[in-house]
Order: C-alpha cells, then sequence, then structure tokens
C-alpha cells in the first residue's frame, strides 16, 4: 500500500488553510510532502500575511449559517467598525445558495467584494452597492472554500479615473477594460466611473464544463448477457428516478458533452492508480454517488435533546454514517465503451463491526476515455441498485474554464 503521507493533496490543503484562518489565529503548519509546489507555499505566506494584516484586531468570531461537519454550509465572521470579513465553506457536491446579512454598523455604502478564490466585487442593489440592511445572495460552488469581505466605501473612490465594476471580475490593459467570467455564462454587471454609471449584461464565449451527470437511462439484464453488447450505451431503457424499481443488474447510460477547453493542461494518457487519488491534479475523475438514509448506531449517536438519553433510537447523521460496503454494489464502468477501473473512496473516520473501513462513494478516471469537443456515451452496471440512494456522476474539483470580454466604456 502506498504511504499517503508521501503525496500532496494540494485542493484539500488550501481548503484547510483558508479554515484554518477562519477558525483562530493560531496556527501550526505540519511538514509539507516533497511534491508541494513552490505555489502552494506562496499561497500560504500570502494569506498568513493577510492573516496578520487583517484578522489580528479581530477577536471575536460569529459561527453563521449551519453546523460545521455537518450541515452543507457553515462559515464563520468577524466584524468590526470597518465592515466585516466572512468566510464560507460548502462542503456537499451540489451548488449552495447562500443568503448573507453581516452586522455591519454604519448606515452608508458598503462595497462587497470576493478576495477568494476570485477577486471581484460583488453586484448589489444600489448601482453596484449594498447598505447595512442589504442582503448578500451567492451560490457556493461544491466544494468550496470563500472569503469575502464588506467594507465602507470611501468618498475618494467615486473621484477615481479606473472605472469600477460590480459583478464580475476585471483589469484595464492598454486602457481597454476587460471581464473575466465562466465559458459560456452570463454576469449582469455594472461599472461606474466619475461621469456616471451604467448596468450591462456581459454574454461570455465558450462553453461551460459539466459537473453533474443527473440524466440516466436504465433497464435489468444479466451481466452474462449484456457485457458484449450494453457497454457500447445503444440500449434503449426507462428514464431513471429516484422511485424506480430496479434492483439487481442494472444498467444505466448517458451522454455528457465535454468541451475541448476542458482538455487543457489534463493528463489523457492511460491511467493507472498508483498513489493517492488527491495527488493527481492533472487528472479528470468522474465520483458515482449514493446517498443511503441515515440509520441507527448506538455507539456513534446521541439525540442532541436534552432530556433525551443517548440510546434513543435517532438517525446517525449522514457525514459520519454513510457506508455504502454492506450495499454490495458491484460497480462497473464504461466511457466511450472502454472499461474503467472502479476504485471504493474510503471514509476518513474509522468505521465499527462489521466493516473498519466504510466506503463513501465510487470514483474512476475518465479524461483518458473522453473524446473532447463530443458527446461521450457513459455506462454503470450495479449488480446490486438502490434507485433511491443513486444520485449520478460528480466531477470533483472540475478546472474553472474562464473567458474574457472586453468592453467599451464611454
Amino acid at each position: 500500500m502506498y504511504p499517503w503521507y508521501h503525496y500532496h493533496d494540494r485542493v484539500g490543503w488550501r481548503y484547510a488553510v483558508v479554515s484554518a484562518l477562519a477558525t483562530g489565529l493560531r496556527h501550526r503548519f505540519e511538514a509539507l510532502p516533497p511534491d508541494a509546489t513552490d505555489e502552494d507555499f506562496a499561497f500560504a505566506r500570502r494569506w498568513l500575511a493577510w492573516e496578520a494584516e487583517h484578522l489580528d484586531d479581530l477577536r471575536e468570531v460569529e459561527e453563521i449559517l449551519g453546523t460545521p461537519g455537518m450541515d452543507p454550509v457553515d462559515g464563520y465572521s468577524y466584524t468590526s467598525g470597518k465592515g466585516a470579513i466572512v468566510f464560507l465553506f460548502n462542503t456537499s457536491y451540489d451548488p449552495q445558495a447562500v443568503s448573507l446579512q453581516p452586522h455591519l454598523e454604519h448606515d452608508t455604502d458598503y462595497v462587497v467584494r470576493e478576495l477568494y478564490p476570485r477577486e471581484m466585487n460583488y453586484l448589489g442593489p444600489n448601482e453596484g452597492l449594498y447598505r447595512r440592511d442589504s442582503t448578500i445572495a451567492l451560490t457556493l460552488a461544491p466544494k468550496e472554500a470563500r472569503i469575502i469581505e464588506a467594507v465602507r466605501r470611501s468618498p475618494a473612490s467615486a473621484k477615481r479615473k479606473r472605472p469600477e465594476v460590480f459583478g464580475a471580475e476585471s483589469a484595464v490593459f492598454d486602457g481597454h477594460l476587460v471581464l473575466r467570467g465562466e465559458s459560456g455564462g452570463k454576469a449582469p454587471v455594472v461599472i461606474r466611473t466619475v461621469a456616471a454609471s451604467h448596468a450591462e449584461e456581459v454574454a461570455f464565449s465558450g462553453e461551460p464544463l459539466p459537473t453533474h451527470i443527473g440524466d440516466w437511462s436504465c433497464v435489468e439484464c444479466a451481466f452474462e448477457q449484456g457485457q458484449a453488447s450494453m457497454p457500447k450505451g445503444a440500449f434503449e431503457g426507462m428514464p431513471w428516478t429516484l422511485e424506480t424499481d430496479l434492483r439487481r443488474d442494472v444498467w444505466l447510460v448517458s451522454q455528457v458533452y465535454m468541451p475541448e477547453a476542458a482538455r487543457s493542461g489534463l493528463d489523457v494518457t492511460p491511467f493507472e492508480l498508483r498513489r493517492p487519488v488527491w495527488s493527481y491534479a492533472n487528472r479528470m475523475f468522474f465520483v458515482v454517488r449514493f446517498e443511503v438514509p441515515p440509520f441507527f448506531d448506538a455507539i456513534r449517536t446521541s439525540s442532541d435533546v436534552p432530556g433525551i438519553p443517548e440510546s434513543v433510537r435517532t438517525p446517525l447523521p449522514m457525514k459520519y454514517g454513510i457506508d455504502l460496503a454492506p450495499l454490495n454494489i458491484g460497480l462497473r464502468a464504461w466511457v466511450n465503451e472502454r472499461e474503467c477501473e472502479v476504485y471504493p473512496a474510503v471514509a476518513a473516520w474509522d468505521g465499527y463491526a462489521p466493516n473498519a473501513r466504510p466506503v463513501v462513494a465510487y470514483f474512476f478516471e475518465a479524461g483518458s476515455r473522453l473524446k473532447f469537443d463530443h458527446v461521450n456515451a457513459v455506462v454503470l452496471y450495479a449488480r446490486h441498485f438502490v434507485s433511491s440512494a443513486f444520485r449520478g456522476i460528480y466531477i470533483e474539483c472540475p478546472p474553472y474554464q474562464a473567458a474574457e470580454t472586453l468592453v467599451e466604456v464611454s
């Protein structure tokens, strides 16, 4: 078995750094694996320096939104007379809508901006600006850590010659204003100058990268009977829903278009798992998810209700209870008729009898099997299938596909 601690989890480590900034001013960093890059060290130095400058005088932190580790979204808020700094975390595989109303002290204009992972001003209701009682509405991407701040807008800001952009990333090159956004997306923006402000909707070129494959057709067929023809994905079946009553020898097929831009930076050579999956920064993995109903575990469950003892049969929170191993799913996968080795994603926590290594999902490398700028056939086979628990395929931590557009400023 490979020594997992010899390999750096770049995405997870950066998420952990932001989490450490959110929860306290004292940190201890363990030695990083030898494959950590100079960019990772620079990332840590940058945000530790930012913390010393912006959070040293903010000693009180408020937990907001959900319970960390239990709910899909949680956060922490620091406030002062200058404004607020908010950390947000989405631990789920799905985009999560969030509404915030920070405790801002002054009845004046505020600029709300994202500091990480992007750098941009949010679009407020008052020509891009926010007021003390304004609601900040945003959407967190799956597995995203985000830092935003609200600051009082100074009178000098209105006199700057450089245009202020709200609603998209922006930069000025050779006197031209360049806006940046997700490929294939649209963004309403407000552009403020010394003379005036105007609103418009900006469309970004390109095609968005799919992050979830959720439309499936399914049919029952014994593996021995279907192994020659079914992986081609040409079979007709019933549309899959959570209520579909198929339980054994289930074949599922879906189609997914992968834009050419998704190939950039990917390693598409033949794949063999030789080290922890998190260390393959330039591979595309498909994660097959099931969410089984919560169950009771007397060892790890407490009622969390005053006066009700721990032994009461209370459903176990999903994060601590999911284990797919007992379902004996027997999952296999094909992309464009080529079979992909399916691996179990083992839980980060230790389980109890009968299974000490709980399985929380399954995954396979798909990038080397995909055809880019084409529609791809994805086929799954499950020996035992729980339709109500199936959630489809997710692309975890997909590369951000950005596009730029020039905007005329009068």
